[in-house]
């Protein structure tokens, strides 16, 4: 049978950026991807670099695993809270390092770790007006908080099925998806409710339909997806 290498792949994304970013009209080819090996930390550096923005994944092997298992499993943890411009204007520099690692390393499988969704101080709410606006849509999870304090297990349960039914996360699953993989949520910690009132995009939830003062389910702590291949990479 043949061997595949197995490479425990850890992924941090660090974004520094300067006064402007249009990565939305970025074309980065994957040949002017910046990579350098550390082999003292046993790490792998993928830079993408605009005049106003630098993103950084750092990639770790760790030695106890067997260069010779089956498959390849990565893990990536996405942190952009250095970042002052919303994920969406960040993606093709995402893309392009994408594009990069899997022709150097590519991967089977992978668990994608992500910290808030929603960022107040760039007015970032994105993923957490379609959660929302989603929540209030379900019939279940737009009724969760009027008996009381629900159970976290089923809290979350509920959190995920929503937000897997309504691709909230479709703009960051579409850079997977075009190298054949899937993407999905698989856990979270701590969900984040408010009253539409409280939320600073209300008036984009009323204008979108929401009425009444219902308590929805917006973000979350902590989200864990799992990325999985669905085709050989050409």
């Amino acid at each position: 049978m043949k061997k595949t290498n197995f490479i425990f792949i850890f992924v941090i994304i660090f974004l520094v950026t300067a006064t402007s970013l249009k990565a939305e009209n970025a074309l980065i080819p994957p040949s002017k991807i910046k990579v350098t090996k550390n082999k003292m930390e046993q790490n792998i550096k993928y830079e993408a670099s605009l005049p106003s923005c630098k993103i950084t994944w750092n990639v770790f092997t760790p030695e106890s695993l067997s260069p010779e298992a089956e498959g390849t499993i990565a893990s990536l943890s996405l942190n952009k809270k250095n970042c002052p411009y919303p994920l969406e204007s960040q993606l093709p520099l995402h893309k392009a390092i994408l594009t990069r690692l899997l022709g150097d390393q590519p991967f089977f499988k992978a668990h994608m770790t992500l910290g808030l969704w929603s960022d107040p101080k760039i007015k970032d709410w994105g993923w957490s007006q379609k959660m929302a606006l989603a929540c209030f849509k379900d019939e279940k999870c737009k009724d969760w908080y009027k008996h009381g304090m629900p159970t976290t297990s089923d809290e979350n349960k509920t959190f995920i099925t929503v937000a897997n039914k309504a691709r909230i996360y479709e703009n960051l699953a579409q850079i997977f998806e075009k190298h054949g993989y899937t993407f999905s949520l698989k856990s979270m910690e701590k969900v984040m409710a408010l009253r539409v009132n409280e939320l600073p995009f209300s008036n984009f939830l009323k204008q979108e339909g929401v009425i009444g003062n219902p308590k929805l389910m917006f973000d979350a702590g902590a989200s864990y997806f799992v990325i999985e291949q669905t085709r050989k990479q050409k």
